[in-house]
């Protein structure tokens, strides 16, 4: 399946995904320079990331690389601080947050906190913060950022893709 998205810094995101695999490729300008940002993220069969990778159009790429179970490595060096987390959001795009989504598989009513390994962007560095999934609606959710307060509302398509992500991204097609 393929997914293009408007999103912000005049974004657009083009994302292709099967089974447990998500490919994608951003193009934008953020403070007036364009960037260009391509990943990888592979999953087991339960929605936990296995592999995530980020390929800067200029820069190095970083790898991480779960177990399933909580344990890390990035770039081949053991992360013990990112223990427990089950999931890696990459913060200039909207599809990692599919993957707690379908993990969590929440009932309306429901929410959950949970740790996530977050690529902050621009920064370009992992880091852990919670985030807050709450099930409001079929096929809507609000998702928290706890560390940032950042709040969003989230439409998601049959597959649990997010399709409008509050303000910021919305689908093309």
């Amino acid at each position: 399946m393929d997914m293009l998205w408007k999103g912000p810094w005049q974004s657009l995101e083009h994302l292709s995904f099967n089974e447990h695999d998500l490919e994608g490729t951003v193009l934008g300008l953020y403070e007036s320079k364009p960037f260009a940002i391509d990943y990888e993220i592979r999953c087991f069969s339960c929605w936990r990331t296995r592999q995530a990778t980020v390929i800067p159009k200029r820069g190095l790429p970083i790898a991480v690389v779960g177990d399933g179970e909580g344990n890390w490595t990035c770039d081949g060096e053991p992360r013990p601080e990112w223990q427990g987390c089950l999931d890696v959001d990459l913060g200039f795009t909207l599809a990692t947050n599919m993957l707690p989504i379908k993990r969590l598989d929440l009932a309306v009513g429901d929410d959950r906190t949970i740790k996530v390994i977050w690529y902050r962007f621009p920064q370009g560095r992992f880091e852990v913060v919670e985030q807050n999934y709450a099930h409001l609606a079929p096929r809507l959710y609000r998702y928290t950022n706890l560390a940032t307060g950042f709040t969003a509302d989230l439409s998601i398509d049959d597959n649990g893709m997010v399709k409008d992500y509050g303000e910021l991204w919305c689908q093309l097609c």
